[in-house]
């Protein structure tokens, strides 16, 4: 699992091959103004400073900024019918069609 870089902000590259970012997570809940709770590993791994054992918060970061690959291309996240099906105001929209 890793994350599109291009849906993060404040990116910072260090030397040492990490990056520093703004956790999108924290920042959804208004958190993280100074933009450096995340971190990404060279190895792809990340986490966020604020909170180094939620696993929950890691599975909120990779729903706001994950990257799908599939053979090293892109693969954008497919919407479940289900979830499409109660989309606009909880009401059943393809339940009428």
């Amino acid at each position: 699992m890793s994350l599109d870089l291009s849906k993060l902000q404040n990116i910072q590259e260090r030397p040492d091959g990490k990056i520093i970012a703004r956790c999108p997570a924290c920042a959804e809940n208004g958190g993280d103004a100074t933009g450096n709770h995340l971190i990404v590993f060279p190895d792809g791994k990340y986490g966020c400073v604020a909170t180094p054992n939620d696993k929950g918060h890691n599975k909120m970061i990779y729903s706001l900024c994950g990257a799908r690959t599939v053979g090293g291309e892109y693969v954008p996240k497919p919407i479940s019918i289900a979830r499409a099906d109660t989309a606009v105001g909880g009401r059943r929209v393809l339940g009428r069609l």
